[in-house]
Parts: structure tokens; sequence; C-alpha cells
């Protein structure tokens, strides 16, 4: 059921920053967002259910402490630039962008992220760009900064914008940004016990500290699955990466954005009062542990959809010996296809991998692989439960 919400609610929230002014903004310990912003009320369409990822309005979810805004837009069929996502939202781009100045008029300690993409959700979406620049033109606390590794006082009381649009003035490179591994994205997956494992190999293992500098680690948590509408399937998904964040995720210097599916006041706080712990006792994260020749985990490839090869770095929790051959074999692989693989120790915790499609060469592969691995003499072993790695992509 719905969290009933008071019009003050999250004002707990409101100006949390101020207590980081010196801290980067890219360097922040958390940055709560949410995930299509702007989709807490829609029109009459019945289908509008699988499109609402949101139960509050902007305002509200600024005084919950949220800092991250993620707004799709569109044209309207009354040629007004309006927030949407399969459907036409109640709010429109102008207003959003009102209320975010009215909030950081009242709270100038805070600065405001604000990733804007055209919504091309359907191809009927149309989006008039002359008119988006005349809109974001109008406000006067739109900050331009050439980068958002600078102290949050720097930019304090403004919001700063992200686009993979071209021609908008001061706008920041949303790919820049977001677009390194280091940022996982879970809408790709099909089942929330999938999201939850690699949520917890892409945290547990650091990959979410090898973003590029001025750019965001972190994870866009997307909570529909099943078919089902974000309502029922992403609380439960939200309730536990908080809980993890937390927990096992916490001793991490950074765990950078969080969008989430839902946000509430309750679990919005216990992100910011997580990264207030981690201000107090900010430390190097614990030495990773040392391994030797036998040490074994699994790792993420992903898919390789348009080419027979695909090189990988996976990264190992145990420091392994650099220069060692490593044996790899798909697991949870449910497809006839086959595959060759290989790999060597490049970095005490780094290893490269090669795989490549061997059963239709020429051919690549849809389905999200993983490789179970082993470093030394002996078969590669099927671990009863994942040791926890990851990999980034050199290329496809």
């Amino acid at each position: 059921c719905a969290l009933p919400i008071c019009p003050d609610a999250g004002g707990g929230g409101a100006q949390w920053m101020r207590d980081h002014g010196e801290v980067k903004v890219t360097e922040l310990w958390v940055i709560p967002g949410t995930h299509n912003s702007a989709c807490y009320e829609g029109g009459s369409n019945p289908a509008w259910q699988w499109s609402r990822t949101q139960q509050v309005p902007i305002p509200i979810q600024l005084r919950m402490g949220v800092r991250l805004l993620d707004l799709r837009v569109s044209s309207s069929s009354a040629c007004k630039l309006v927030c949407s996502h399969f459907f036409e939202t109640s709010c429109m781009l102008e207003q959003a962008l009102r209320e975010v100045e009215e909030f950081l008029r009242q709270y100038p300690s805070e600065v405001v992220l604000i990733d804007l993409r055209r919504d091309t959700s359907t191809s009927s979406m149309q989006l008039d760009l002359q008119a988006l620049q005349r809109e974001l033109a109008n406000h006067q606390l739109l900050a331009q900064p050439q980068s958002l590794a600078v102290p949050v006082r720097q930019v304090a009381g403004k919001f700063v914008v992200a686009t993979n649009l071209r021609g908008i003035p001061g706008a920041l490179d949303r790919g820049a940004l977001f677009g390194s591994a280091a940022f996982l994205k879970t809408w790709t997956l099909t089942h929330p016990d999938e999201a939850k494992l690699r949520m917890d190999e892409h945290f547990r293992s650091g990959q979410h500290l090898l973003a590029p500098p001025g750019s965001f680690g972190g994870a866009a948590v997307d909570g529909q699955y099943f078919m089902c509408p974000p309502a029922v399937t992403s609380p439960a998904l939200r309730d536990w990466v908080v809980q993890r964040a937390s927990g096992p995720w916490a001793h991490w210097p950074r765990l950078g954005v969080l969008l989430l599916d839902f946000a509430t006041p309750q679990h919005v706080l216990a992100l910011i009062h997580q990264a207030g712990a981690a201000a107090v006792q900010r430390s190097a994260a614990p030495a990773r542990p040392q391994g030797a020749r036998g040490s074994t985990g699994t790792a993420y490839v992903g898919t390789s959809p348009t080419s027979a090869c695909k090189t990988a770095r996976i990264g190992a929790l145990v420091s392994l010996p650099v220069g060692a051959e490593v044996k790899l074999a798909p697991t949870l692989w449910p497809h006839k296809d086959t595959f060759t693989c290989s790999g060597r120790v490049v970095d005490p915790h780094v290893i490269e991998v090669q795989v490549e499609r061997s059963d239709e060469p020429g051919k690549g592969w849809g389905g999200e692989l993983f490789l179970n691995w082993v470093v030394g003499d002996g078969p590669v072993p099927v671990p009863a439960q994942r040791q926890i790695c990851c990999c980034w992509p050199l290329g496809r």
C-alpha cells in the first residue's frame, strides 16, 4: 500500500549537503536519486500504472533528500514540454524546474542534479529541441560548471543539467557522467534476484569505485519485473538496496548515485544518515584478502550481441599472482551456445578474459553470460554460491 505522506514529509533531509560543502560532488558518499522522477501522477489510461515509478511530487522528493532527478521529456500535443515515460505525466518540465529553483532558494546549501533525456519509450514521442533550449535559458539558477569534480559549495544553490541532447548550453555530457561500467543499470535484467546478485557483485567488489575522474559510480535500480507495475515489485528491491547500503556496502569511501523507484523519506534518510556515519568513520576501504593459486570465483561477463568475441576485465576480491593463467568455463548458461575462454591475471585484483563463441563463428550472444574461474591447477569448480566479482568490458 502507498505510504501516507503529509505535505511536510521528508523535511529532515532538506539540507543535508550543508555538512559536506568541501567534498567534491562526485566524491559524496551517496547521492540519493529517483528513477523517472516525474512519474508520480499521470492520466486516466489504465496502463499508466506500468509507468508510475514514484508516489510523491518533486518538491517532496527534494525535501526528503533526493539530489538527482531523472527526467524524460517530450513535446505534448499542446506543443508544451512535458515529463513523460510511455505516457505523459501531469508534470510539465517548466513546473519541475520551477519547483527545483524554489527549493534551492529556500535551501541554498544544496545542489540538484538533473539527468535530462528525450523520452524515447515509444516512436511517437517527439521533442522540440529549440523549445527546450528556450526553457532552460529562463532559469537563473542553472549552473554551468565544466565538471562536477568540484566542492559542493562551488555549485551550492544551483541545479546542474546532464544530457545527451546536443545544443543545450551549459549542460554536462551525461554519457561522461553515467556511462562507465562503474554505474550499473539494472533494467536489462529479468528477475529481481538477478538484480540483487548483480548489485552485490558490483558494490562488494568495488566496481563502483572505478569511475573515471569527474564521473559517477553507483546504480540505477529499476524495480519492474514479471510484467508487473513497478508499485508491485519495486518496494522489496528498494528495501533490500537500502539495507545493503547500511550493511556490507557501507565500508567503502563512497557508494555514488543510487536511483530508486518509489523512494520514501525513511529510505532516503537512511542513506543520508549512513553518509554521515561514513564521514565520521571515513578511512580507506579494508585491505582485500590475500589469495593464492587455486583461488576461485564467478564473474559476470554479460552480452555480446554484435560480435562473437568479447574481452573483459574481472575485478577479484582476493589478491592474485600477476601473470598467472586463469581457467574459465561458462556457468548458469541455459542455452546450447558453446564458448572458448582464456584468461590471465594482469593486476593483483584484475583478470583479463577473452570469450569467443565457438559453435557459430561470427555470431554473438544475447544472454547474460557468467564464467566460473580458477587460478592454478585443477578443474574449474562449480561454486555452491558465487564469490563476489565483476567485470568491465574493454570492447566487443
